[in-house]
């Protein structure tokens, strides 16, 4: 089935960051600290809960205001710095 799918190639362009560290908050939400920018960042446990953010992934934020969280393998793989 899937080989009969054409193929598409992605080219959005996204702000984004890799996570290095997060500390997790008694009630679900944690703070987030990433490799190019300073200070920590606040995400909401509904945040959390829907997409699992670990050490390495990225932060991706897309033109429309979207964000969410990617694999690091996946990321590195499917963007490249402009």
């Amino acid at each position: 089935m899937f080989d009969e799918m054409p193929e598409y190639i992605c080219h959005k362009v996204v702000k984004s960051d890799q996570i290095t560290q997060i500390i997790f908050h008694e009630g679900g939400d944690a703070s987030i600290f990433l490799k190019n920018t300073s200070g920590a960042y606040h995400l909401p446990k509904t945040f959390i809960d829907r997409h699992h953010p670990v050490v390495g992934s990225y932060i991706v934020y897309y033109e429309d205001g979207y964000f969410s969280v990617s694999p690091a393998e996946p990321f590195e793989k499917g963007y490249s710095l402009k």
